[in-house]
């Protein structure tokens, strides 16, 4: 089978990719403008040349189907392949356009990256130069072209399609009286031929399992049993569900797995989905953007691509409000931080824009270190905090 078949047909498969897939698509690509070392600042222009391809890379089509042009056929097939589109031959890329990777060829001299690819998605051979396109793929032990999950999968995906069209096969031509009949031998086979017609008409198929037989004639009838094949049939197929979870990096639980899910552990299990298996393959993305769409491209200079993962980590609401109240306590972030991080308004005054400092941190006026050098704030510090620490100073040196 295709790779695309085994997608389409394997529901074990299917499940991993479309985790995988959807999860990635709806993590937002944010666009920064670089103004110096670790400064950088986020781009909000929509005529942004690079912003505006992202979210409009094709007509009709948005940033969620190129992250799907993207991760779908690298999860399938091993590789994901979008050409650029330039409306002058040395101008920007004004369009991306996404190449199906089972009609793509790659050339290169022998054992050297590759240097154009060519595509016959549209029923003629196609060329295009390797600075057109971005190509996702993990490297593989053969080069820059990746493996498929699914050739890795190979015997895991023959097995689980075997025990498939068992079952399948049991259902549609099972005779099911759990015995087998034995005619006496003088009985003709024409005679056979009826009675095994007779069987199957009253015996065969899945409404009529388990139904009470009735012969006669002499003939015999002997229980039977399951046979190992069917005894193990859904433990083989739990097998293969594991194999297809292991090599995807995904865990049971995600895909509805029962057996060792509770409520106690999805949250860490979420969170464990994008640290350990989508982060890899964020960074992936951003780094193949950035190296062959961004750079090289006098439009895109100074910018940077980024993932934003703040708001798909967000924990619990008693975790949030802990967190933001530590970060308040700490002098970190300011109540109107604190207010945008829990979803709530804005407060009015400029005193709500500034982090509180910690009761430990304030320096008693008078002593080693207070700066009074800001008129407005003689004691340094934010509020009254100075005064009654200087207050209770004097009355601890005058024997109160």
């Amino acid at each position: 089978m295709s790779f695309e078949s085994i997608y389409r047909s394997q529901t074990n498969v299917a499940a991993c990719v479309n985790k995988l897939v959807r999860q990635m698509t709806v993590v937002p690509l944010k666009v920064f403008k670089v103004n110096g070392p670790d400064n950088r600042s986020p781009v909000t222009d929509e005529n942004n040349p690079l912003r505006k391809l992202l979210s409009n890379p094709a007509p009709r089509r948005g940033e969620l189907h190129l992250k799907q042009w993207l991760a779908m056929p690298a999860l399938t097939h091993g590789n994901g392949l979008v050409a650029k589109f330039r409306e002058v031959s040395d101008g920007p890329p004004v369009a991306l356009l996404p190449v199906q990777w089972q009609f793509a060829s790659a050339y290169a001299e022998q054992g050297g990256p590759v240097e154009f690819w060519s595509t016959s998605q549209t029923g003629e051979e196609r060329v295009f130069a390797v600075e057109d396109s971005v190509h996702l793929a993990w490297e593989s032990p053969g080069g820059e072209i990746g493996t498929s999950p699914l050739e890795q999968l190979g015997t895991t995906v023959r097995l689980d399609d075997a025990a498939q069209r068992y079952s399948t096969s049991s259902f549609k031509n099972g005779v099911r009286p759990s015995m087998a009949l034995t005619l006496p031998p003088e009985v003709s086979k024409d005679a056979v031929e009826t009675v095994r017609e007779q069987v199957q008409t009253t015996q065969g198929g899945v409404d009529n399992a388990f139904m009470l037989m009735v012969v006669g004639g002499g003939a015999q009838v002997q229980p039977l049993s399951h046979s190992a094949v069917e005894a193990e049939l859904i433990a083989q197929r739990r097998v293969n569900f594991e194999e297809v979870c292991r090599v995807y990096d995904v865990a049971p639980q995600l895909l509805g797995d029962a057996a060792n899910a509770s409520y106690n552990t999805m949250s860490e299990v979420k969170k464990m989905l994008y640290q350990t298996t989508l982060l890899p393959w964020l960074d992936l993305i951003t780094a193949t953007l950035q190296t062959q769409l961004i750079e090289g491209e006098e439009e895109f200079a100074g910018l940077e691509v980024e993932f934003e993962l703040r708001d798909l980590l967000r924990g619990t609401p008693s975790e949030e409000l802990a967190a933001a109240v530590q970060g308040f306590t700490n002098g970190i972030l300011s109540r109107n931080e604190v207010r945008a991080t829990l979803g709530l308004a804005k407060l009015p005054g400029d005193e709500n824009d500034l982090p509180m400092t910690p009761t430990n941190n304030l320096t008693p006026a008078g002593a080693q270190g207070d700066n009074r050098a800001d008129p407005n704030n003689p004691q340094g510090v934010r509020g009254g905090a100075p005064q009654a620490i200087e207050q209770q100073s004097s009355t601890r040196d005058s024997g109160a």
